[in-house]
């Protein structure tokens, strides 16, 4: 595996590992085949290549990676991470709303599959909900 000194947090999602690393992006790392491959190909945002705090799978091919500052999709145009083209959506980079809540801020984040909710855990802003339903996500700040 490729150098990852900085590790935030590791999933296992079937034959792969996948590891958050702060200075490093995200590395997949296949258990069978003992190869990896590092997320931060220079033509894709800059966001992933350095703070990611943790990474969900959503559905066979998409994920929603979360940084400190943001949230973001991540597409597969396979399910062979490996070698796959991927591409990224920006979830809240243009939301006034949750731009100063989640703007150096996020700590945490987990998904519900069987409501399609997104919950993120952030530091000094509380809990925030997003709902994933269909291909539309509204965002629903949890009430206090």
């Amino acid at each position: 595996i490729v150098k990852a000194d900085n590790i935030e947090k590791i999933h296992i999602y079937n034959d792969n590992v996948w590891i958050c690393d702060q200075t490093e992006g995200i590395i997949c790392y296949n258990t069978n085949t003992k190869t990896s491959r590092t997320l931060n190909d220079n033509s894709q945002s800059s966001f992933i290549q350095k703070d990611i705090r943790d990474i969900i799978q959503i559905d066979k091919t998409t994920f929603i990676i979360a940084t400190w500052s943001s949230l973001s999709a991540i597409r597969f145009e396979t399910d062979n991470y490996l070698q796959s083209p991927f591409h990224i959506i920006d979830l809240t980079q243009h939301d006034s709303y949750y731009t100063p809540i989640l703007k150096n801020r996020i700590t945490d984040i987990h998904f519900d599959k069987s409501n399609n909710v997104l919950w993120v855990g952030t530091f000094g802003r509380g809990l925030l909900k997003l709902n994933l339903k269909g291909n539309d996500i509204k965002p629903y700040p949890v009430e206090r």
